[in-house]
């Protein structure tokens, strides 16, 4: 019973999840508008939870952006979940505490290998349907405002909670927390 209601509560919070992704990107007014809420709120989540939470929850709301994504299904989902492998390893092995500058820079890492990885299976897609996809100046630049905007956002929005939360002031962590 139990693994069914937490089943439930994964499945309607990743759909949650990837609503609010799209009422931001509707709702919000021009520059706050390249705020990618999905993949903010999976680089919060892997600084607090487990990688196998993590995984799920960003399979699941993966799942739910690529139904209503215009590219081949599989690119966001892969994109997403190799760059929270990706996260996941840099905070074990490289940033060893969780302060705003380790926020910073894991967004803004996580963010850039998440669009490098779109853009690379999307030209790779162009070698079995060809002009499917072409990259111009201003996709590239959509993406880096995309970037800046989201990793500026949550870094502010960590200093933030921080500030009325003394669970989130800066600590090292062990590799205990990594290896549940």
């Amino acid at each position: 019973m139990r693994f069914i209601i937490k089943s439930i509560i994964l499945i309607l919070g990743s759909y949650l999840l990837f609503l609010a992704h799209n009422a931001a990107l509707l709702f919000l007014p021009s520059p706050l508008a390249y705020f990618n809420v999905l993949l903010a709120a999976l680089i919060w989540l892997s600084l607090a939870r487990d990688l196998s939470e993590v995984m799920i929850v960003a399979a699941l709301a993966g799942f739910f952006s690529e139904l209503y994504a215009a590219t081949p299904f599989g690119i966001v989902l892969t994109s997403l979940i190799i760059s929270l492998l990706f996260l996941h390893w840099l905070l074990r092995n490289v940033f060893t505490n969780h302060s705003w500058p380790t926020i910073f820079f894991c967004a803004l890492i996580c963010l850039t290998a998440y669009r490098l990885l779109f853009i690379g299976l999307l030209l790779a897609t162009n070698l079995f349907i060809p002009a499917l996809f072409a990259p111009n100046a201003s996709l590239i630049k959509d993406f880096g405002l995309e970037i800046i905007v989201s990793s500026l956002g949550l870094t502010l929005l960590y200093c933030l909670v921080g500030f009325f939360n003394a669970r989130l002031k800066s600590a090292t962590m062990s590799r205990q927390f990594y290896d549940r």
